[in-house]
């Protein structure tokens, strides 16, 4: 069995899920406004800047996003693309060290 698949028990920072919470709901009254999004940046680069075990999944995000009724392919593809390309700016391998 190839362990690069097994998911991690996730111990998610409390800044982050300030954030995701807040986001969610300044989301579901405004939309992705300018000032939203940008709180939905801050989420990411507080998770980017934290371990793999301290910060959501993307199967967690997507069932959050799921039950909170959120576009979730869009949201899930912005915190991945996003991820990744602040791990290349730092240098990492993004496919190789780096996987969500």
């Amino acid at each position: 069995m190839n362990n690069d698949f097994i998911e991690l028990k996730r111990e998610v920072d409390t800044e982050i899920s300030n954030l995701l919470v807040k986001f969610i709901d300044l989301y579901r009254v405004n939309g992705l406004s300018p000032y939203v999004a940008s709180v939905y940046y801050r989420f990411i680069l507080a998770s980017f800047k934290v371990t793999r075990k301290e910060r959501y999944s993307i199967s967690a995000l997507s069932i959050i996003f799921n039950k909170n009724k959120l576009p979730t392919n869009l949201l899930v593809n912005i915190y991945a693309h996003s991820l990744y390309c602040l791990a290349l700016y730092d240098k990492q391998k993004i496919y190789e060290e780096f996987i969500i």
